[in-house]
């Protein structure tokens, strides 16, 4: 949980986050909707991964990324969980 947060965190992550909660973008529209370089929307994604927030759904060459909501929506569980126990 403290992992996911702290991923979230990051304002350029969060818009990322959005796009993807909306519908499944490649990384190179991320990069043109959201106004930044291929290579910082590779390094916000790498982390939203590794958090385990994004999937990506590969057509070939063509790599999708897609919010992982239940992972999202269990972010209030959690954090009530870690507040109680």
């Amino acid at each position: 949980m403290h992992r996911r947060l702290e991923v979230l965190r990051d304002p350029g992550r969060q818009r990322i986050a959005r796009a993807v909660a909306r519908e499944p973008l490649t990384p190179s529209e991320l990069a043109t909707r959201g106004g930044m370089s291929l290579p910082q929307v590779s390094r916000h994604l790498a982390r939203l991964r590794e958090a385990g927030l994004v999937m990506v759904e590969r057509d070939g060459r063509r790599a999708c990324c897609q919010l992982h909501l239940e992972r999202v929506r269990r972010l209030g569980d959690d954090l009530l969980t870690a507040l109680f126990h």
